[in-house]
């Protein structure tokens, strides 16, 4: 199986599982931006490929996301490594927007104002 191949089939897990969950978090959350969660396997593998390192998860640590809905369909994830949660709760709002304010790259306003735009582009040519 090719890398190319590898990468397609974690991506249609990614799209399967992890999309779906975080559209049905928002969907049943319908005034929340942001969410915080436990990356999925497929998600530490495919940091793993594209980094071309193994991620640094050491023992009682586990690697999470920090989601930011743009709007419906349009996420933005930045992935960071904490202490692994036994107990899993999703955090209130307030937390998980603080926490992808702190961990996502320097970047992400240019690339949150690029997709503003390409979705306003696609909209008007409906």
């Amino acid at each position: 199986m090719s890398g190319n191949d590898v990468l397609q089939k974690l991506t249609d897990e990614i799209d399967r599982t992890v999309c779906e969950s975080d559209r049905r978090f928002f969907d049943a959350h319908p005034k929340r931006n942001h969410r915080l969660r436990p990356a999925s396997w497929a998600e530490v593998s495919i940091h793993e490929i594209v980094d071309g390192v193994a991620a640094p998860i050491t023992t009682g640590k586990q690697m999470f996301v920090a989601v930011k809905q743009l709007k419906p369909g349009i996420r933005l994830r930045a992935f960071f490594i904490a202490p692994a949660a036994a107990d899993w709760a999703e955090p209130p709002e307030d937390i998980c927007r603080a926490w992808f304010e702190y961990v996502y790259p320097p970047g992400t306003p240019k690339i949150e104002t690029a997709l503003a735009r390409l979705d306003n582009a696609r909209t008007a040519n409906r």
